[in-house]
């Protein structure tokens, strides 16, 4: 395997590919598939669990094995061993020894675990490509490392007595009865969550930061759970975890952001009915960038797209890619390129992206413009002074309490961003780092104010901290009826009710935007800047730059369209913009093209590209019916010959396709005009192009949804081989399955 995995890494880099190594054969990272807990079966993960026991009058009982923590009778804690003198049920509390997956897992709170861990996997590497170690895998990806539902390691009891003075083991019905309210029940839940907390920063995510270091590379990757409290704090405190990663990350998969009004998916699959909420659309990619900012790192990383199946289209992509891009999302691993074409193998991480697609010569096009998005998003320093509390101790008093504290911080995040307030999350430990200044700075960031959703279980620590800011600095500390307090100086005037969002960088030559539509339909919006630099529009899709001289840009954005807005003294080669299509005096329109298939992609065994027999046809648009049948997925090429009266005497011609399933590349007169991978699906070229006699080429492609809903290479399998996402992603791969040009063409100039 070492060997075959060095000769990968060696040939990629002849071809100019870099690599990071992920550190595992399957999430969650932290077994190496197993050999951990298999060399050090002490290891395996433990989780607090309890069951009752009948124990008959007359009896004893004792501890049934090392295990057990404690007993209950009535809700008290009963000493061992126990005579009973009538029939009674007792509550046991004890340790179980899991195994969840595949392999066997380790516990990640012990100490020797991150040593195991990085001994049987990074060391092993280390040893195979010597110094070249660093230099070929710049970056190591950990994924999803996995705490229990209530966690337990070896001596956590005397840990606990000693940090906090009391036995965990008096109230460990607490621990699992999130309906207890009593004040010492909920305290215990708030100190056994902070120590698990703790334990897991110090013993593991620490422990490999370190490594990392010491051998000269970056740590990266995202935590389980992680686009809300009441899931992520399952892992750990996120944002503490995340401040040990050099680039820290967060997880969007399975639709949690995409262009859709929040719904409901639920599917049958007999043993159990899956339902989840999607399109959530939450804010949370904002952890990322907050651990980032708070740790002085100038990344922050998303792992985009995972369970969003083979219909995703490039439409999609910008809007997801763009809602996490302002807020402060500047890296992008996208998922996923699978290690083989057998169809079983394709079945549980869609979309593919290989080779093996409609349109692979668009990807790099699309590739190509997030690469420019991401360099901007990198450039100078985000403009956030406001910082939302994570009220995190309220989130581990658990129960409904929990549910109504989150709640009301994700209004006060809506809120923020309805008003177009950029802010970062911040936690106790932060603000405990930051000196008492002018502003909470801690790392990079620096905030002016500092929000509270209603929070019962604050520290003392934390609300003196606190109270010290606002007395004592130029820090205000609001709660959420106070937010319209919050002043704008200097931000651009938005339309009320616009979907646009934006993020401001600060540069050292002046101060950049970048603005998108988060609304689902096309939104046009005239924006104001108190800007005096002169301004430039840089188009990350295509490269172009274009200036401006006038303080107020007119927008007209597509749904999840995005558009960088730079004002600096620096000469950058811009052209002027070009004249507006609506300007156009004349128009010629296109209903009637011959249309040939060019590759098909067919879904069987493996996934495989095979040649189209299929003859050209003329077709009307639009079309009644697909084509070439509903299966079809692959690319075709459009056609049409047409004259003009005379040449055109503007300089600007355009070509609006109206609406395409789903991108395309187009030429005129053997002219590459351009690639168009989302609405709007329109482009200006220079009217020279155009002659007496014209032809006009556009190769269109859609996805591989086709084949995976029509496709029989499944159907000897079930959720049991393949897992639920295939089913999931099928759900979704049935949104995308037209195909090619919907709408006559029009030319105009």
């Amino acid at each position: 395997y070492l060997d075959t995995f060095r000769d990968a890494i060696l040939y990629g880099k002849e071809k100019g590919l870099r690599f990071w190594l992920y550190d595992e054969d399957a999430w969650p990272s932290a077994s190496c598939g197993g050999q951990v807990v298999r060399k050090y079966p002490e290891l395996i993960q433990k989780n607090l669990q309890h069951k009752s026991v009948l124990v008959c009058g007359g009896t004893v009982y004792d501890k049934e094995s090392p295990l057990v923590l404690a007993a209950y009778l009535d809700g008290q804690r009963i000493s061992l061993p126990y005579h009973a003198t009538r029939d009674v049920q007792l509550s046991i509390y004890y340790i179980e020894e899991r195994n969840p997956f595949q392999n066997p897992y380790p516990d990640l709170l012990d100490p020797r675990t991150a040593p195991a861990f990085l001994e049987c996997t990074h060391s092993r590497y280390t040893e195979w490509l010597g110094e070249a170690f660093s230099h070929l895998l710049p970056c190591v990806f950990i994924d999803e490392p996995n705490l229990p539902p209530l966690p337990w390691t070896p001596g956590l009891s005397k840990i606990f007595q000693e940090r906090f003075g009391y036995d965990l083991c008096d109230h460990l019905p607490a621990l699992l009865d999130e309906t207890d309210t009593d004040k010492q029940s909920v305290q215990a839940r708030i100190d056994y969550r902070y120590l698990v907390s703790t334990l897991l920063v110090e013993n593991f995510y620490q422990k490999l930061s370190t490594w990392c270091h010491t051998h000269n590379v970056l740590l990266t990757g995202h935590v389980d759970g992680d686009d809300t409290l009441l899931t992520h704090y399952q892992n750990g405190q996120i944002l503490s975890v995340l401040r040990t990663f050099d680039i820290p990350g967060i997880d969007v998969i399975l639709r949690q952001i995409f262009p859709k009004s929040e719904y409901t998916l639920c599917l049958d699959f007999k043993d159990f009915v899956w339902e989840k909420q999607l399109a959530e659309n939450k804010f949370f990619p904002r952890m990322a960038a907050s651990a980032a900012r708070q740790s002085g790192n100038p990344y922050a990383l998303s792992e985009c797209f995972a369970v969003y199946g083979n219909g995703l289209t490039y439409a999609q992509m910008n809007y997801i890619i763009n809602f996490q891009a302002v807020r402060g999302i500047n890296v992008f691993n996208l998922m996923n390129t699978p290690y083989s074409k057998k169809s079983h193998i394709l079945t549980g991480l869609r979309p593919i992206f290989s080779v093996q697609q409609p349109g692979v010569q668009h990807r790099a096009y699309w590739n190509t413009g997030l690469a420019r998005l991401s360099y901007l998003l990198r450039l100078g320093k985000p403009d956030v002074t406001t910082a939302l509390y994570m009220p995190i101790r309220d989130i581990w008093a658990g129960g409904s309490h929990a549910q109504t504290v989150n709640t009301d911080y994700e209004i006060i995040g809506r809120i923020l961003e309805k008003k177009h307030i950029a802010f970062d999350i911040i936690d106790d430990e932060a603000i405990l780092m930051a000196p008492l200044e002018n502003h909470i700075c801690v790392g990079m960031a620096e905030y002016q104010r500092i929000i509270l959703p209603d929070s019962t279980y604050i520290s003392e620590e934390i609300y003196e901290k606190l109270n010290r800011f606002a007395q004592q600095t130029q820090v205000e500390v609001l709660y959420s009826h106070q937010i319209d307090s919050i002043k704008l100086d200097g931000h651009p005037r938005l339309p009320e009710n616009t979907s646009i969002r934006y993020i401001r960088h600060f540069l050292e030559n002046g101060n950049l935007y970048y603005l998108y539509n988060e609304g689902f339909t096309e939104e046009t919006a005239s924006i104001s800047f108190t800007e005096t630099k002169p301004m430039y529009l840089l188009h990350p899709e295509d490269g172009t730059i274009t200036r401006s001289d006038s303080p107020t840009l007119s927008l007209q954005l597509a749904c999840g369209q995005g558009l960088a807005v730079l004002f600096t003294d620096l000469s950058l080669p811009s052209a002027m913009p070009a004249a507006e299509f609506e300007n156009a005096r004349e128009r010629l329109c296109f209903n009637t093209l011959e249309i040939q298939p060019l590759t098909r992609y067919i879904l069987q065994d493996t996934l495989s590209k095979v040649p189209c027999p299929e003859p050209a046809k003329t077709i009307k648009l639009p079309q009644a019916s697909p084509p070439f049948g509903k299966t079809f997925s692959g690319l075709s090429k459009y056609t049409v010959e047409f004259d003009l009266p005379q040449l055109p005497d503007t300089q600007t011609a355009w070509l609006d396709l109206g609406c395409v399933c789903y991108s395309c590349q187009v030429a005129l007169n053997g002219h590459m005009l351009g690639t168009l991978l989302a609405e709007p699906y329109r482009l200006a070229f220079p009217a020279a192009f155009l002659k007496l006699h014209n032809r006009l080429e556009i190769q269109v492609a859609n996805t591989l949804a086709n084949q995976f809903i029509h496709t029989d290479a499944f159907r000897f399998y079930d959720y049991r081989n393949i897992g639920t996402y295939h089913y999931i992603q099928q759900e979704f791969e049935k949104e995308s399955c037209d195909y090619g040009l919907q709408t006559p063409i029009t030319l105009l100039w």
